[in-house]
């Protein structure tokens, strides 16, 4: 249903076509195609006079906006302290200054005042090489991996330490150096 704007005079057509049932208000709702909800809106607030059925312009107060005081507030710590981060421009506005409204709520203002809070310069990690040793036994890896039961399918005696409630894990040792490899599995 699209949502249409209707004019007093129209709303009045639209009452004096409803007979007060409910059966009467979907037929009117279908007729003038608005919904059965505004037709009982309507005729609350109709007395008999075409100024009541007019259209109100809308209510733009919103009861928890920025004061011009806490814009002010806002204003004076971001002068004081240029480069201070969001997070601790709303820490200290709430501690020492009783700020009452959330972070997002902030940034909206600043964003809307106009207020410019430059942004930290952030240092890259730059990626170091990796040191491969020269000689064998300074850096090794070691890794350990479960061995599943069916992996061991076509190892004689291997249904044995599953019977009996035995896992196996396999342990690898690479030298990095010289890149030999020693693995060896235990059961646990």
């Amino acid at each position: 249903m699209k949502k249409l704007k209707f004019k007093a005079r129209e709303k009045q057509r639209v009452l004096e076509q409803w007979d007060g049932t409910a059966a009467g208000a979907r037929r009117a709702a279908r007729f003038f195609q608005c919904s059965e909800r505004s037709i009982y809106r309507w005729h609350k607030q109709f007395d008999g006079t075409l100024e009541s059925l007019a259209n109100k312009p809308p209510n733009n107060y919103q009861p928890r906006q920025h004061t011009a005081k806490q814009t002010k507030l806002l204003k004076k710590v971001l002068d004081e302290h240029p480069n201070i981060s969001r997070l601790e421009l709303y820490t200290r506005l709430r501690l020492e200054m009783g700020y009452i409204y959330h972070i997002r709520t902030m940034d909206r203002e600043i964003r809307r005042q106009g207020f410019i809070v430059p942004k930290s310069e952030r240092v890259k990690a730059e990626s170091q090489p990796y040191d491969t040793p020269d000689t064998i036994g300074v850096k090794w890896q070691i890794d350990v991996k479960f061995v599943p039961a069916n992996c061991l399918q076509n190892i004689p005696d291997s249904a044995y330490y599953y019977r009996d409630g035995h896992r196996l894990y396999q342990y690898t040792c690479i030298d990095e150096a010289s890149r030999k490899r020693f693995m060896y599995i235990y059961d646990v």
